[in-house]
């Protein structure tokens, strides 16, 4: 679990920087920073309670398969292209983890860990809303 979420913190931090640099949507690049500042947090959170659990992750957890891949397809994307992709994978990695953080808090096995996941699933469902809003990522302005 905590391998799982921290690869998946990472993966919004790394996508939130490159919206920072390629998003045209002025919606997007509002949302950005967000990205990188709660999810900076909740990695930093997430790192304590393993910490607290004698759970030791990796300082610089490695992002799995499916985040590399999703890293290394839109990096190269510029203005509407890359906000498509973008929102795209923003809106699957949000539902992914408001289900994996809502299973963890409602039957996770530590204590530590299943506090984290209760803290961190109403930013994760706010994240979420936000994406859902009309225009978010269409290169509206």
């Amino acid at each position: 679990f905590a391998l799982t979420v921290g690869s998946a913190n990472k993966f919004e931090v790394m996508e939130g920087e490159l919206a920072l640099a390629q998003a045209s949507d002025p919606k997007l690049k509002e949302f950005a920073p967000m990205m990188l500042k709660d999810h900076t947090v909740a990695l930093q959170e997430l790192q304590a309670a393993a910490k607290a659990s004698n759970i030791v992750l990796p300082p610089d957890i490695a992002l799995g398969a499916m985040h590399h891949a999703k890293i290394h397809a839109t990096k190269n994307r510029k203005g509407p292209d890359f906000d498509q992709a973008y929102r795209a994978d923003q809106v699957q990695a949000h539902q992914q983890a408001v289900a994996i953080l809502d299973t963890y808090a409602a039957a996770g096995g530590n204590s530590a860990l299943k506090a984290w996941a209760a803290k961190a699933l109403p930013l994760m469902r706010k994240h979420f809303e936000h994406l859902q809003a009309p225009g978010m990522g269409s290169g509206s302005r």
